[in-house]
């Protein structure tokens, strides 16, 4: 790795201090150990930091400690952005540390996990971020999403910048988030789900600088598509048919060696009723080919699938069944009307929008009968809604024995329809036989009417 560096002499001459002043503090830590009772003394961060802060004037005697300051203050590129404002264009800059400042925190490059001896492997991989913060035009971030009502039996590689993961609870601290417990009393596992990916901004150095509102509103449009790319991964979960996919939060998180703070951004929704979806190794797989054929499909950028998943999404987002009708229609008037366009006029979009609905996802006549009634009271359910109508006036659909559903069993059997016809559109558009509107409705329609017909 050493190679790969923009300044081996810097590297070297780092590695060389960082070693061996973390063998002396790392002295210093065993002598007082011992000169402690066991009882009295915690081997922690805290009580490290405490020493090696005790120990300034004695590191900076080290013969090691002059040669690399003064190759520090002789790379052009790191010194240019020493004591002085930098940050991007989307956030409030700070002044960032002299170079002695930056000595005094040197070696965190050698400690992994903040205490211990020189790790030397660890040294290599901080390092290179390190000289990245400095040398990179661009600040970069860790961008992730708790979420909390996923427990998954192994990673999962989506692509090459998307994994979701699970991390320690205590890795969250950085976002606020270090707590055992929930409001609601549940505990969370020891380990959090999380996805996982990046986020690059430009970095802005110079006490002249001035802001940039054309600039910021494009590191907000930047934010803004690696959220909604982790947006897809929770709608994707929920097609999936895990209905508590949420996040918690999307956090940014800097390298410690960048110039920029966490950006905490809070979640759109908070369950009612918390519970744990335990993901295991064959769910797993089968999610893994799902993403693959929805990442798929989002490549086509068919708008109004995009419409439909996110309106599916919202639906599980709303506390009330009224709220979560009127998205689901939202999107079930976006996926089966794919062929609509301001010149054609759509008569009756009550029946068609039943019709295509039963024929879409039904073959067999008294499962097409059913999911046609049931998205025609949906429909209308929806239409009252809208135009401020009372939910406890609504027609709704019968048992078969004979009694009447309540809205919340209405609603649930209507979002399950949804998602199955979601699911079914994203592996169509995967198809290469498939039309530009996935399906051709009237086709659909006459072409079944036809078979009944000749029957």
């Amino acid at each position: 790795m050493p190679n790969e560096c923009h300044n081996i002499v810097l590297h070297d001459a780092m590695k060389r201090y960082v070693a061996t002043a973390i063998d002396l503090v790392a002295s210093h830590v065993a002598q007082q150990a011992a000169d402690r009772q066991a009882s009295e003394f915690q081997d922690d961060e805290d009580t490290l930091f405490l020493i090696r802060f005790g120990m300034t004037d004695e590191l900076q005697q080290l013969p090691e400690y002059e040669v690399c300051l003064e190759t520090l203050l002789n790379d052009a590129v790191i010194t240019s952005q020493t004591e002085v404002l930098t940050g991007t264009n989307s956030s409030a800059r700070e002044r960032t540390q002299s170079a002695k400042g930056l000595m005094a925190r040197v070696l965190d490059l050698g400690m992994r996990d903040g205490h211990g001896r020189f790790d030397a492997e660890y040294f290599e991989c901080e390092y290179k971020r390190f000289e990245d913060a400095y040398y990179c035009p661009d600040i970069a971030y860790e961008v992730i999403a708790p979420l909390p009502g996923i427990a998954i039996a192994r990673s999962v590689r989506l692509s090459d910048d998307l994994e979701l993961t699970s991390v320690p609870v205590e890795e969250l601290d950085r976002t606020a988030l270090k707590t055992k417990r929930r409001s609601s009393g549940h505990p969370f596992h020891d380990n959090v789900c999380i996805v996982r990916t990046e986020c690059r901004l430009p970095k802005v150095v110079g006490d002249h600088h001035q802001p940039n509102s054309q600039a910021r509103e494009k590191d907000q449009r930047t934010q803004r598509a690696v959220h909604d790319r982790l947006e897809q991964v929770v709608n994707a979960l929920r097609l999936a048919g895990i209905e508590n996919a949420y996040s918690s939060a999307i956090v940014h998180r800097p390298s410690q060696w960048a110039f920029d703070q966490d950006r905490f951004f809070r979640g759109r929704f908070q369950p009612d009723l918390f519970y744990v979806s335990n993901l295991e190794d064959q769910w797993l797989d089968g999610f893994e080919q799902f993403w693959q054929s929805f990442e798929n499909a989002a490549a086509h950028k068919h708008h109004f699938l995009d419409v439909a998943i996110r309106r599916f999404g919202y639906a599980h987002e709303r506390q009330r069944a009224e709220d979560r009708i009127i998205d689901l229609m939202i999107s079930a008037e976006a996926l089966f009307f794919s062929d609509y366009n301001k010149d054609n006029y759509i008569g009756e979009i009550r029946y068609r929008l039943s019709m295509r609905a039963a024929l879409f996802l039904a073959s067999e006549p008294n499962s097409q009968r059913t999911v046609f009634r049931w998205m025609r009271d949906a429909y209308d359910l929806r239409s009252k809604l809208a135009h401020g109508g009372d939910v406890s006036s609504a027609k709704l659909p019968k048992r078969s024995d004979g009694t009447v559903v309540d809205v919340e069993e209405f609603v649930g059997a209507i979002q399950t329809y949804i998602r199955l016809a979601l699911v079914k559109a994203i592996h169509l558009i995967n198809d290469p036989s498939a039309p530009k509107d996935l399906v051709d409705w009237d086709e659909l329609v006459f072409g079944n009417k036809a078979k009944k017909a000749a029957t």
